[in-house]
């Protein structure tokens, strides 16, 4: 599944850069996007994975990029009165979509 956004709070944004799959979700702080997202690298269920985690606070309006691999990139960007997170990123990650995202 992909998700790119907008959404609103708590919910997610599921997107898939590569061999890497990111959730993102934000909560409305003090006018500001509370933002929370994690990335790891999709394989087997039995093979170990390490994940990585980032948490960034966002004016509205502002982007944080998120680097995937093979020089692939998205950001996150806080919407206006911070009611809102949306991916912002290539043409060919939003147009296209990546394999296997329905």
């Amino acid at each position: 599944m992909t998700n790119l956004g907008p959404v609103g709070p708590q919910q997610p944004i599921l997107a898939v850069m590569g061999n890497q799959r990111v959730i993102a979700f934000y909560a409305p702080v003090r006018g500001e996007c509370a933002v929370n997202a994690v990335m790891w690298k999709d394989a087997a269920a039995d093979a170990p994975y390490a994940s990585t985690r980032v948490r960034m606070s966002l004016r509205p309006g502002q982007m944080f990029e998120l680097d995937g691999p093979q020089r692939q990139s998205m950001s996150l960007l806080c919407g206006a009165d911070a009611s809102t997170l949306a991916v912002v990123a290539p043409a060919e990650l939003i147009l296209t979509g990546t394999p296997g995202s329905n």
